[in-house]
This record gives C-alpha cells, sequence and structure tokens, in this order.
C-alpha cells in the first residue's frame, strides 16, 4: 500500500484457517467472535514499518 491516508488503509479481507482447529472450547469461541466483531468494527491496519518491495 503505497497511499499513506489513513482513510485508504482498511482491511478488506479476513480468512480463517478453520481446518487447522480440531476443537475449540465456548470460552475459545466466544472470543474469537468479540475479535472478529472489533477488527470489522475498527477496519483499521496500520503496518507499523514499511515492507522490503515497497509497500508503505
Amino acid at each position: 500500500m503505497t497511499d499513506a491516508d489513513p482513510a485508504k488503509q482498511r482491511i478488506i479481507s479476513i480468512d480463517l484457517d478453520e481446518g487447522s482447529i480440531i476443537w475449540r472450547n465456548p470460552d475459545v469461541e466466544q472470543e474469537r467472535r468479540v475479535a472478529i466483531f472489533d477488527i470489522l468494527e475498527e477496519n483499521k491496519f496500520v503496518p507499523q514499518r514499511g515492507h522490503a518491495d515497497g509497500y508503505a
């Protein structure tokens, strides 16, 4: 992402690897739901440093 405008630094996709988790207890599931909700509500991503391929 070369545009430093914070309004354009948005999460556009999240993929969860369901196949790698065999069992989760209800507390873990609730924490997961809360985390996903928080990500969607905030929907902001600002890298802490530049990336080697030129992304800001």
